[in-house]
């Protein structure tokens, strides 16, 4: 469950750029690729009985790049925010909040939420279904991954020399989850990359009107 609940919150971070019009929350959902892998190599090794050792030394490089690529994502949505390297100073934080240091003029809210475009009700998934989504999709995972191997025989999970069965079968789940964000995002379809790590943490795309889409069963999967 708690892989679904990982691409479910990957798709949350794709929707809130969308809806604050801060596209750095993209770069959050591409940040927390290299985790999904993680995940994904940690339970591939298990589906072949922990014995293909180069699985754990796959899942340890790509839970190093996922924190790294986190902690960018964090900062260019942090610097795009107007976060400054001076508020590390724990100085003025303790000086701030002990009335030592009064502010000039009234304090900016952290958050605008008149940059936030909502949606109907009718167009976002409801909590019961999302819910019943993840309950259903857990369960049925979880059973295909218990039984599912006697149909294609127990005897390639239960080899060491399955190498390249785990590969495939990493492979595979790696390239949905890439081809769900992929068709999502237009610029990628036209053939424009992403910006750098730290270029334009600052600037901000101009807002687009967002295509409307039929609602549909595994919606959350995809970032919209």
């Amino acid at each position: 469950s708690t892989v679904f609940e990982f691409l479910l919150a990957m798709s949350l971070a794709w929707r809130y750029a969308e809806a604050t019009d801060n596209p750095r929350w993209k770069g959050l959902t591409w940040g927390m690729l290299s985790s999904s892998i993680s995940s994904i190599c940690a339970l591939s090794f298990h589906l072949f009985y922990n014995q293909i050792p180069w699985i754990l030394t796959a899942q340890a490089f790509f839970t190093f790049l996922g924190n790294a690529t986190l902690g960018i994502a964090a900062y260019r949505i942090a610097v795009s925010n107007g976060w400054t390297a001076s508020e590390l100073d724990p100085r003025r934080a303790w000086a701030k909040l002990s009335g030592g240091v009064q502010e000039e003029g009234k304090e900016e809210p952290s958050f605008d939420m008149s940059r936030v475009s909502t949606k109907q009700a009718s167009e976002l998934t409801s909590g019961p279904l999302l819910l019943a989504e993840v309950i259903f999709l857990t369960l049925a995972f979880s059973y295909g991954t218990k039984y599912g191997e006697l149909a294609f025989g127990s005897e390639i999970f239960q080899s060491p020399e399955s190498s390249t069965a785990a590969a495939c079968v990493i492979l595979v789940q790696v390239s949905l989850v890439v081809y769900a964000i992929y068709s999502r995002s237009a610029d990628l379809q036209r053939g424009e990359l992403p910006p750098l790590a730290f270029s334009g943490a600052l600037v901000r795309e101009v807002p687009k009107e967002p295509e409307k889409e039929e609602p549909n069963f595994f919606s959350w999967l995809l970032p919209k």
